[in-house]
């Protein structure tokens, strides 16, 4: 056994790479990254910029580094949300499912592992359809909801935009949290937010209370796919930059990809629709450390979710 541990953490360090993102002091990746940026693009008076890659990874570092600064600020301010959350792992598309099984009254399942014992039989002729009426409208809302949410999360920042749907308003409040200053008028978008994403399903009628704090959970949704999105960007485009940069001395854990050799055995990783090629990122919290795994494809593992 310690022979394969040792041959599966030799894998591990080659095909899915982990820095540690942010944490207390200097030293972690984003910060090093940031002020080797700063130092690079000061010395140059800012040349670097009026190359079209470079722009593009600038912004993508301005986002993460914003995105990381406020879900800092929400885990630290309140403990109910790192518990919800789950700190030892969570990523977009984790707590979207945690949130549409509240919404949907999934939390607790019965003994039988359903939430509805009538799941467990087939229904007799004379049943009333109404209630499997219900229940097949409210998989159908489900399955809806899911689609914005899925959609919002391919495109958090409404680069393939507009939607035409929801999916706009999710990505316009993602917006306003990211940038704007006022942060009571904020908070009443994302709370109107979810009062039409709600609209229909068990959780409409739940008292203020459970609003508010479903509006914390939904805002730290949105803020985390805006920084899974972006990070992927980020590491997607490293080698574009990394030479005119001089990123090397940044160290570039997450965009390292996996050796040639091994090229022809790797399927290539499922591509989202906003890229041609994409990585898969995770953002995890330990402590008080905030660490992020990503594996670049070409890669078996898919790099639609964080």
């Amino acid at each position: 056994m310690d022979e394969a541990d040792s041959v599966q953490m030799k894998l591990d360090e080659i095909f899915a790479p982990s820095a540690t993102l942010v944490s207390p002091g200097p030293e972690s990746w984003l910060d090093q990254l940031h002020t080797h940026k700063i130092e690079e693009l000061s010395r140059r008076g800012r040349l670097p910029l009026t190359d079209q890659d470079i722009e593009r990874w600038n912004s993508a570092l301005t986002v993460v580094t914003a995105a990381t600064d406020r879900l800092y600020r929400l885990l630290i301010s309140g403990g109910e949300l790192r518990d919800w959350a789950d700190i030892e792992y969570f990523s977009p598309w984790t707590l979207q499912e945690k949130l549409l099984g509240d919404w949907f009254d999934e939390q607790h399942p019965g003994p039988e592992g359903v939430h509805d014992e009538r799941q467990l039989y087939e229904p007799y002729d004379d049943d009333s359809p109404d209630a499997d009426e219900s229940h097949l409208s409210l998989d159908s809302l489900r399955s809806q909801l899911t689609e914005l949410l899925d959609a919002f999360r391919d495109d958090p920042l409404g680069d393939s935009g507009p939607y035409d749907t929801s999916t706009d308003d999710l990505i316009d409040t993602t917006r306003d949290l990211l940038h704007t200053l006022n942060t009571a008028r904020t908070r009443a978008r994302v709370k109107a937010l979810l009062d039409k994403l709600i609209q229909g399903t068990p959780a409409s009628a739940r008292d203020d209370a459970w609003r508010d704090l479903t509006c914390r959970r939904l805002e730290f949704l949105l803020v985390l796919s805006a920084l899974h999105q972006r990070l992927e960007r980020l590491t997607f485009l490293w080698p574009q930059v990394e030479a005119a940069l001089r990123l090397d001395s940044t160290g570039n854990e997450l965009a390292r990809r996996p050796p040639l050799d091994y090229a022809p055995l790797i399927p290539e990783a499922p591509r989202p629709r906003w890229a041609t090629s994409s990585a898969s990122s995770t953002s995890r919290t330990s402590g008080n450390a905030t660490r992020t795994a990503t594996t670049a494809a070409p890669c078996a593992s898919s790099g639609a979710r964080v």
